[in-house]
């Protein structure tokens, strides 16, 4: 497999387009039901019903440093990325609040330990790559997800908090969508990026 060539551009068509919110989605792997594997997932769209919700990129402890020089510099350790899924509705059909709903209520049956690196979950960039057909994606086999309340107002929809947490191993490479239906292609990364500095 050759290794891919990392964009130079966006795709949108013309200098100073703007991508909508709709153009980076997250997609889940159900496994839990048994209707998705890792080698045959069944992927899921995360977000109907969803207001709004972001990917967090933490890099814990990046540190500002200062060498016997007097050169200043800065240390980032590798990035921890987590999508905060905030008051989102209970909805007919959410595989992924399902399988969150059923590992709390068997918590000790093997709940936990699916919360804890079960998620298979993949990251799709519609605004990179070739639309529709080879659009950017990470997919990630060892996720953490973790429900942290369900509730709401009196009179209001039953709504719940899910943060998802990417790990385990991580994957990159494209994805085409076509009727709803999201599959995922595996790709080589290039031997380094930037390949040079001038």
């Amino acid at each position: 497999m050759a290794a891919e060539t990392p964009v130079t551009a966006f795709n949108m068509t013309n200098t100073g387009d703007v991508a909508k919110r709709e153009a980076f989605s997250l997609w889940y792997n159900d496994r839990a039901s048994g209707s998705g594997t890792l080698s045959s997932p069944a992927w899921e769209l995360v977000g109907y019903k969803l207001e709004s919700s972001d990917m967090g990129i933490d890099y814990e402890t990046d540190e500002t440093k200062k060498d016997i020089l007097g050169n200043t510099f800065v240390e980032l350790a590798g990035p921890n990325r987590s999508f905060d899924l905030s008051s989102w509705n209970l909805i007919q059909g959410s595989k992924l609040q399902v399988d969150c709903m059923n590992a709390l209520r068997y918590e000790n049956e093997g709940g936990m330990a699916y919360l804890e690196s079960g998620g298979d979950f993949c990251l799709v960039h519609h605004y990179a790559g070739v639309s529709g057909s080879a659009m950017l994606a990470e997919r990630w086999k060892g996720c953490s997800m973790k429900p942290g309340r369900l509730g709401g107002d009196g009179g209001a929809n039953l709504t719940t908090d899910i943060t998802v947490t990417m790990g385990g191993t991580k994957e990159i490479g494209t994805a085409a969508i076509s009727s709803g239906v999201m599959t995922f292609t595996k790709t080589d990364a290039p031997s380094a990026w930037p390949t040079s500095l001038s």
